[in-house]
């Protein structure tokens, strides 16, 4: 059975699908993200399937996404924000290494701007967050095996989150990862925390250098022209790029 590297979670607008796949390429693995898979399985975006079947559906598709995920896939994997909820899948999480993304509230309303994209922040972006960051912050937190600041340059980020993997075990535990980095060697930086709250007491890279130069995110066409219901689940999508962590 395949485990992930490495689980991304966080809020919405912290930077899990970007940082993940620039850190997946780095490591030279796979990347996935369940919110992408859950598009995939039911043909349309998660704004459509949010208006169309309501959020109780929708985290039944992402409960089924995120299992499979964490039982199949041996890279990176960015979770949608709002899977940590699902009490089996925080279970399931105990299980491997879990980077919690942390971002301030402000910094993600800037990042997000328009709620376009994200139903569950309409109105008020900023306002929701803070409500969804009190909920969930402490689960986030206890399910962290590091907690790594991520208001900063995502090449930092990534630089953080790559030596944790390559010089610290997890408490929980598991065998080191398996590390192998095609880029150069992360510097020594600013200390990271891990999700119990504990000190590391450890540097933590600064730097990847060209290699990890990140392109700006892209945005999700939530909506085909002349499309107003998500097909069966299976049905080929068409025009839905890759996903933002809507939730």
């Amino acid at each position: 059975m395949s485990s992930p590297v490495v689980v991304l979670i966080g809020p919405p607008g912290a930077g899990k699908t970007h940082i993940g796949r620039a850190l997946a390429a780095y490591l030279g693995v796979g990347f996935r993200d369940t919110d992408r898979d859950i598009e995939r399985s039911a043909g349309c975006g998660i704004g459509q399937i949010l208006e169309q079947e309501g959020e109780a559906h929708f985290r039944v598709r992402e409960r089924t996404a995120v299992h499979r995920a964490l039982a199949g896939h041996s890279g990176v994997l960015a979770l949608g924000g709002g899977a940590v909820l699902e009490e089996s899948t925080q279970r399931l999480l105990g299980r491997h290494r879990v980077v919690h993304l942390a971002v301030s509230p402000q910094q993600l309303a800037a990042r997000i701007g328009s709620a376009a994209t994200r139903p569950l922040l309409a109105d008020d972006p900023e306002g929701r967050l803070r409500t969804l960051l009190a909920v969930r912050n402490p689960i986030y937190r206890r399910l962290a095996t590091w907690t790594v600041p991520a208001g900063g340059r995502s090449h930092l980020v990534v630089a953080r989150i790559v030596t944790l993997l390559a010089d610290q075990p997890s408490p929980r535990g598991l065998a080191p990862a398996a590390v192998r980095p095609n880029g150069p060697p992360a510097r020594s930086g600013a200390a990271a925390h891990r999700g119990t709250g504990d000190p590391l007491g450890r540097e933590v890279g600064s730097g990847l250098g060209r290699a990890a130069e990140l392109e700006p995110a892209d945005q999700l066409r939530l909506h085909q022209p002349g499309h107003h219901q998500c097909p069966p689940a299976g049905h080929p999508l068409q025009q839905v790029g890759p996903a933002a962590q809507h939730l």
